[in-house]
């Protein structure tokens, strides 16, 4: 028998594995068609099975985050997975700021772009851009998108799928400065593949604000006596094996006995999820201390990354023990589907994330947890160093004794 010829190989890997995304997520999801109709789907699939010998291997990535995407539910994605396609990002990090879609680390000599607003990708005006880019985020609203599409204007081969880009390895940005002066960022995966290295970024010591000073700790905690406020950072429902959150929180408690706590923050800010339970030993002190969750005390500051078990650990604090939050609404919708179970596609090696639980939380169908006291971060609060959570908890007058 003849050898099948690789394009056409290719072309039956890439139907088996939209095959086996259509059987298998509809079954394994706990209630896939809650936003998307059952019709839409079949049809978005029958469509790109048509249209599979036409279009690129990262034109195809892109349909399948699309047509994943569309079901609506934050947890339920196509990620990198194993699979052969390189997910190598682009010697820029962009993040998205109350004033717009800004440049916040680049690849050394293109310092000039530092602080930048980008008004174009691939020539592509922003708003048409980031319209594609948001086809592909799995997400519930639009905090989400603030916090989870910039990675992806990163990543040139998404870029490429999506027409904003020349091939999978370069892009071109147009990108503004504060004077409105334009210029352009040509950009490639060469200088440095896959990793920060090399990057420099619009802050510096002297400008680093609290809540960014520990990027790659999982949860720490400090007491600013000038200020008398304790302030705990949680950044992932998990526990370090180095140090158990219940250990931290023992010395957190700690500190809190030893001294005269005038406000107490915890900050979920960068924190996506994970176990809802590992916050437990946080809420056992709580309770054992009247004085830390006194009304007009506590505060958990909130914000676009805050997702999953993050917030529903700050709906839980709100409503079990009288906290403020405080920053923006978070990119988790409260009333939503959760845990993530995942299955591989069998050629591609992509990976799809599914939820296999309903959870609700609150009244009604809110998008986000709304802050109590709203503080949105901007470009000039981040290349200050000023954090507006912080500014708003200390603006906040403490109630009468």
């Amino acid at each position: 028998m003849p050898a099948t010829p690789p394009a056409e190989l290719r072309v039956q890997r890439w139907r088996a594995d939209l095959a086996f995304l259509a059987k298998e997520l509809p079954a394994r999801h706990k209630n896939l068609f809650f936003h998307l109709p059952r019709e839409e789907f079949e049809a978005a699939v029958e469509e790109l099975d048509e249209a599979v010998a036409r279009r690129s291997d990262d034109e195809l990535v892109v349909e399948f985050m699309r047509l994943v995407a569309s079901a609506g539910d934050g947890h339920t994605s196509v990620q990198p997975g194993r699979g052969p396609v390189a997910w190598t990002r682009l010697p820029i990090r962009l993040r998205k700021f109350s004033d717009g879609l800004r440049v916040v680390a680049i690849a050394r000599g293109r310092e000039a772009a530092l602080g930048a607003e980008v008004s174009a990708v691939g020539g592509v005006p922003i708003d048409e851009a980031w319209r594609r880019v948001a086809s592909i985020v799995a997400h519930e609203n639009e905090s989400a998108l603030a916090a989870f599409a910039p990675g992806d204007f990163e990543v040139p081969f998404l870029l490429h799928g999506l027409g904003l880009a020349p091939d999978g390895a370069h892009a071109s940005f147009k990108v503004r400065d504060d004077a409105g002066k334009e210029s352009d960022l040509d950009l490639d995966t060469t200088p440095s593949p896959n990793t920060a290295l090399g990057l420099v970024t619009a802050q510096t010591k002297e400008k680093t604000p609290l809540w960014q000073s520990h990027p790659d700790a999982t949860y720490w905690f400090e007491w600013i006596e000038s200020s008398k406020l304790l302030y705990l950072q949680f950044n992932s429902c998990r526990n370090d094996a180095a140090k158990p959150f219940a250990e931290l929180c023992a010395e957190l408690f700690a500190a809190a006995d030893a001294h005269e706590v005038e406000r107490f923050v915890v900050d979920v800010r960068r924190n996506g999820g994970g176990d809802s339970t590992v916050i437990a030993p946080l809420f056992q002190g709580l309770g054992a201390r009247r004085k830390l969750r006194a009304k007009g005390h506590l505060f958990v500051a909130i914000g676009p990354a805050t997702f999953s078990s993050a917030m529903m650990n700050a709906l839980q604090m709100r409503a079990g023990y009288g906290a403020l939050l405080v920053g923006e609404p978070t990119g988790g919708k409260p009333n939503a589907y959760g845990e993530v179970k995942s299955f591989e596609l069998p050629h591609s090696k992509l990976l799809v994330q599914y939820s296999t639980k309903y959870f609700d939380q609150v009244p009604g169908d809110p998008p986000s947890v709304e802050p109590d006291l709203v503080a949105p971060l901007s470009w000039a609060h981040w290349s200050t160093g000023r954090d507006p959570v912080l500014e708003a908890v200390l603006a906040r007058e403490l109630p009468a004794k």
